[in-house]
């Protein structure tokens, strides 16, 4: 615990500027060796220093208008938790001041909510399971009856019974989602995805896992997680914090040998940390930002679609298989892809409804 007291006394030093460079380093070096709390300094990050509340009448009748709708599908009402005043002790925050921070900052600044629950209570259809639905362009943050937080991407599905909780506590992903899962030794918490199915006790681990996407992958932070492949599920991986189980869709073919070489079905590789800030590419989406290494434009081109809410369609194979590396934060689709057109041969033109990719 010295060691995390001393992480977030050196982000307290950081944000009041009072940080030296040596402790700026002492801080690098100590987040390297902690990839769990990436996600609660990244939000305190994110909030401070708080922004003063826009008091523009059609800004408040939009959200009064947003807010409407929330208790019309039955979204839990986040308000009360971004109502408490967050304040960062200057030097060893305790603990429960600390977690408190981080539930604000989340309620914040994280994510907005944009859900589509479907209930059938009362009806012959009781027992059918609960579904939370993130569309595109959007990203959620689901508290499950357990106590397990789920941060959902865009374009995510999570799925669980009625009964989940009491008769024990299994969920489906069809996307993207980091857990902060519970702890409860006498009921594992199981996900099952369309590549792999993971079970868990109590950890903090990313999970992308889009149908659509030749690969899914498993990204772990803290705790263990063990991991059956759906077409090999007699074999059992056990991941350590750092560490991360990469599935590959066994129908999709590489575009060359050497792809096919370097891109085995199942491979444990080390989380990858971003140069600039240290941060975990795995994790990026979680700090609004959307992050690819050396990745086929196919698969740029799905992460933009859900990033920005757009089609994109390829005239041609060759110009689908260009590799890119990058990161974008604030940009436009249309600031990406110039970007994009930079270091790679090809066209691209923005429709109404979807943009075009072609050879140059």
């Amino acid at each position: 615990m010295q060691t995390e007291d001393r992480i977030w006394e050196l982000i307290a030093r950081k944000l009041s500027g009072e940080a030296s460079q040596e402790e700026l380093r002492e801080l690098d070096n100590l987040l390297r060796s902690h990839p769990e709390l990436h996600i609660p300094v990244q939000a305190v990050n994110d909030l401070w220093p708080r922004k003063a509340p826009v008091n523009d009448a059609a800004t408040a009748a939009a959200w009064e208008r947003h807010r409407e709708r929330m208790r019309q599908a039955g979204i839990p009402n986040m308000e009360h938790a971004a109502e408490e005043p967050f304040q960062l002790e200057a030097v060893r925050p305790r603990p429960w001041k600390r977690y408190a921070a981080w539930a604000a900052a989340a309620g914040i600044v994280l994510f907005s909510v944009t859900w589509l629950i479907r209930s059938k209570q009362g009806s012959p259809e009781a027992a059918a399971p609960s579904e939370v639905f993130v569309k595109y362009g959007n990203k959620t943050r689901v508290q499950l009856p357990d106590g397990t937080t789920v941060w959902l991407n865009a374009g995510s599905k999570l799925t669980y019974g009625r009964d989940f909780g009491s008769a024990g506590r299994e969920v489906t992903l069809a996307g993207e989602g980091f857990f902060d899962v519970a702890k409860d030794p006498e009921r594992p918490f199981t996900i099952r995805t369309s590549r792999m199915n993971i079970r868990v006790l109590g950890t903090r681990f990313n999970l992308r896992a889009y149908p659509n996407d030749q690969s899914s992958e498993a990204a772990l932070l803290q705790g263990s997680i063990e991991v059956s492949l759906s077409s090999r599920p007699a074999e059992r991986f056990l991941l350590k914090p750092n560490e991360k189980i990469v599935v590959r869709d066994e129908a999709a073919t590489p575009a060359t040998a050497q792809q096919k070489e370097r891109e085995p079905i199942m491979a444990i590789r080390a989380l990858q940390y971003q140069v600039a800030d240290s941060s975990l590419a795995e994790t990026s989406w979680m700090d609004n930002k959307l992050v690819f290494t050396d990745e086929p434009f196919t698969a740029v081109a799905l992460k933009m679609e859900r990033w920005y809410n757009i089609p994109i369609r390829f005239k041609d194979a060759e110009t689908a298989q260009l590799r890119f590396t990058g990161s974008f934060e604030k940009e436009s689709v249309e600031q990406a892809l110039r970007a994009l057109a930079i270091t790679a041969p090809f066209q691209y033109s923005i429709e109404a409804t979807e943009i075009i990719i072609s050879r140059d």
